[in-house]
């Protein structure tokens, strides 16, 4: 890693703070197109060789990198005393390119897979799990450039209760509200780019990234070997990490309670 790379990521260090290099990390992923924005994000991974980086704006949380009604009245007070002066549609405006402008892509925290999770990002019976590590995922950033894409764990509280810098847009990309979020356990992926593309993609490789790659506990065997089907044909040397959920016979479709994935 270059001098300078490793000075940017320390000085984000605040920010986007790091788990351990060995933390266990998984990404829960919607398979039907017509449910998740028109892509099918696993499928995508295997052609691109990259992570799908999604528009913050277009998450289905809407407070998503939006600023908290009290660092709004904050930043209204301060500039009112500072310049006398307040002009609240043209920051109502910077907050919207802002969040055009983030771009990120989410991981779960954890040492084993979740029934819950597999039923919020990809309903009862078909999706895809990989898995890897935050020393592979925080070691992909830096091949691209420390400076561009940046990953840490986010921090929770109650929106009314968030209080942070506003010196950095990354800081309200890595904070959420805690009592409807804090159980995802995130770690994400940021970037700050062009707030006109659709979504941003980082590189990798999966076969140094991506150490398994698991199929829904209740999908069918048909739908097992699709998913084989398009390893084979995509990233062949990564077949060997594909295998059934471990919680393939100790879960039935009455765990699975929610039917619109939202990852």
């Amino acid at each position: 890693m270059r001098d300078v790379d490793r000075s940017v990521r320390t000085g984000m260090s605040k920010i986007f703070q790091p788990l351990d290099p060995k933390a266990k990390l998984w990404r829960y992923l919607n398979t039907d197109p017509k449910r998740d924005h028109g892509i099918d994000k696993f499928k995508s991974l295997l052609e691109t060789q990259a992570l799908y980086m999604s528009k913050a704006s277009g998450l289905p949380d809407t407070n998503e990198v939006r600023l908290p009604e009290c660092l709004r009245a904050y930043r209204e007070s301060w500039l009112k005393l500072h310049t006398g002066k307040y002009d609240e549609q043209q920051w109502n405006e910077i907050d919207e390119e802002t969040r055009n402008s983030i771009y990120v892509n989410c991981w779960n925290s954890n040492d084993f897979e979740l029934i819950r999770m597999w039923d919020e990002y990809c309903g009862s019976n078909e999706g895809i799990l990989v898995r890897t590590t935050f020393g592979a995922l925080d070691e992909a950033c830096s091949n691209v450039g420390a400076q561009k894409y940046f990953i840490g764990k986010v921090q929770y509280a109650e929106r009314d209760c968030l209080y942070y810098p506003l010196s950095n847009v990354y800081y309200s990309a890595m904070h959420k509200e805690g009592s409807k979020f804090g159980w995802e356990n995130e770690v994400r992926i940021a970037i700050s780019s062009n707030p006109q593309l659709d979504h941003e993609e980082l590189p990798l490789k999966i076969e140094e990234v991506i150490d398994a790659i698991y199929v829904h506990p209740l999908a069918s065997v048909t739908y097992f070997d699709s998913v084989a089907t398009l390893i084979q044909k995509s990233v062949p040397t990564a077949l060997d990490r594909l295998s059934w959920s471990h919680l393939l016979g100790h879960v039935s479709v009455q765990d699975f309670v929610i039917s619109n994935p939202s990852m």
